[in-house]
């Protein structure tokens, strides 16, 4: 009964220790244990970090077995003492599980209640990145350490071609929720198939700073807007005036338009948030649904070639090119719409009840200050100074 280590080169397992021969002065031979620097079988030096720790025993029925605990060596003496306590006692030996992450991977993402959610596409994303890195590692060898060299690579990687410079890295909120989804897949493994795990505590979400400031012109959208196909062109224009989330727009059904009163009623179940919320429909888009819903055949608001949509983006990134637009996404016409909102005067109270925002910094993240809305805080409403500044500074009380 000892713990072996595994050869990195030829994967031949030895002792911790190998016995050392001694000759003293009258020539009478002795030997020592001293701990083993090298292969015994091909000779390559052991190096501190690379190592695979594996432990052998004999169970009740006097049979040798072996198990493969890891990198942590401190995880195979936990073992080989927990083993040792139920031989003396008795009790039954069972084989610590430490399947590689591929079939865990795939095991999680294949759960019902993980294709139930609405972030499922998100997650199988974030696992093609994992098993990158992950592929044929076992289980008790994704610790910290790995965890933060995986993030370093992660962030040196580039993420979108048409960036340029250090927007084309992939950004800290993409690490963040691909690591997020590795300790939701470990989780969920120690849960429900009792597999042991190494703590990644120490694993702090990285700090993100995607706040978009990207607010078009009445140029680039004309630009841009001629460009769009027709199916595409339908889809961002309500965006713009709507607010509403593309996956919010792609499921929209007609029983949800209301073309009478002017509004979308929004189920609990069409929401990123799980609330329901009514949105206004502005003059412009009444009439585009009034004219779509005459020659609809889908009960799909948003359909092509009679089937419903399912992505734009390819033909919203072709559109872009055309019009020499850089750096912008969907969703930014979501930030605008709220930001036009707000420079027409509208409380935040409606504007969230509309835009589905549950919390002030999050709308406020999506306020986009124009240069225009800055200059206007010199700019007073009546053209008379408060207080004109003049040579004689003696005589204004500051207290």
């Amino acid at each position: 009964m000892a713990i072996l280590i595994e050869c990195p080169k030829c994967r031949a397992r030895y002792g911790e220790t190998e016995k050392k021969k001694d000759v003293d002065v009258a020539g009478k031979q002795s030997f020592r244990l001293v701990p083993r620097k090298k292969c015994g079988g091909c000779g390559y030096p052991y190096k501190s970090g690379k190592l695979t720790y594996w432990i052998e025993y004999y169970n009740n029925n006097y049979r040798r077995k072996r198990e493969r605990i890891g990198p942590n060596r401190a995880a195979a003496e936990h073992r080989f003492r927990e083993v040792i306590s139920l031989r003396t006692e008795g009790r039954y030996i069972s084989k610590v599980k430490d399947p590689v992450f591929d079939h865990l991977a795939d095991w999680y993402i294949n759960l019902e209640t993980v294709k139930e959610k609405r972030s499922c596409n998100r997650d199988e994303l974030s696992i093609r990145h994992l098993k990158r890195f992950f592929s044929q590692k076992r289980i008790s060898e994704i610790t910290a350490d790995t965890v933060k060299t995986y993030r370093i690579r992660r962030l040196k990687e580039t993420s979108h071609p048409e960036r340029k410079g250090d927007k084309n890295k992939t950004r800290p909120a993409t690490v963040n929720r691909e690591v997020a989804c590795l300790k939701r897949i470990l989780n969920m493994a120690a849960d429900e198939k009792n597999i042991a795990i190494q703590s990644l505590r120490k694993v702090k979400p990285l700090e993100e700073d995607n706040v978009r400031k990207r607010h078009l012109t009445a140029d680039e959208l004309n630009r841009l807007f001629s460009n769009l196909p027709p199916h595409a062109w339908q889809v961002i224009v309500t965006a713009f005036y709507t607010a509403m989330r593309l996956s919010e727009l792609m499921r929209l059904t007609w029983d949800r338009v209301d073309l009478e009163r002017g509004l979308i009623h929004l189920r609990a179940q069409d929401t990123k948030t799980t609330k329901p919320r009514d949105v206004p429909i502005h003059p412009y888009i009444l009439g585009m649904l009034k004219d779509m819903r005459g020659t609809a055949e889908s009960e799909y608001v948003f359909t092509y070639n009679g089937k419903p949509l399912k992505r734009i983006t390819r033909s919203f990134r072709t559109a872009c090119r055309a019009a020499k637009i850089s750096d912008l996404w969907i969703h930014d016409f979501r930030h605008m719409c709220i930001t036009n909102w707000r420079m027409q005067g509208h409380d935040f109270a409606r504007i969230m009840a509309a835009s589905g925002h549950t919390t002030t910094s999050t709308f406020l993240r999506y306020n986009i200050d124009t240069e225009e809305d800055i200059k206007k805080l010199v700019q007073s409403r009546d053209k008379t100074p408060i207080w004109t500044p003049t040579d004689n500074l003696g005589s204004v009380n500051i207290n």
